[in-house]
């Protein structure tokens, strides 16, 4: 189910690494695409974030609807820069035709989360 994201090598030169994973079938029907985000995001710098976003808008576009599920589980504390990516990929999501949403977020990041408006966005899924 693991596989590298080769497609956009050069967006994923980022301080923290993005495992990415296609939750299509075996008759390979394309499933949501889950990243799991790594590390600590409260300090990571203006060349850092806009890596990381370059990457996810580059998933994002690699796909024909894009499903894009962040996940949270490994994430405990972010600052504002970091909202800020993710509110600009959920909506370069909509506006491809497809929607992101963060599950697994937990204690101070999922309060965070809720603060953003994310969640009125339809980002932020359970657990």
């Amino acid at each position: 189910m693991d596989r590298t994201a080769t497609f956009c090598e050069d967006a994923l030169t980022i301080p923290s690494a993005l495992a990415v994973a296609n939750a299509g079938d075996e008759n390979s029907r394309p499933g949501p695409t889950i990243v799991q985000l790594n590390g600590d995001y409260s300090t990571l710098d203006e060349l850092g974030l806009r890596g990381l976003e370059r990457a996810l808008v580059c998933l994002i576009e690699g796909m024909e609807r894009p499903n894009l599920i962040l996940d949270f589980e490994r994430i405990g504390f972010f600052g504002s820069g970091l909202v800020n990516v993710l509110v600009r990929t959920a909506q370069r999501a909509r506006l491809c035709g497809g929607r992101l949403v963060i599950v697994r977020a937990t204690g101070h990041a999922r309060q965070i989360l809720r603060l953003s408006g994310l969640p009125r966005a339809g980002a932020l899924g359970a657990g």
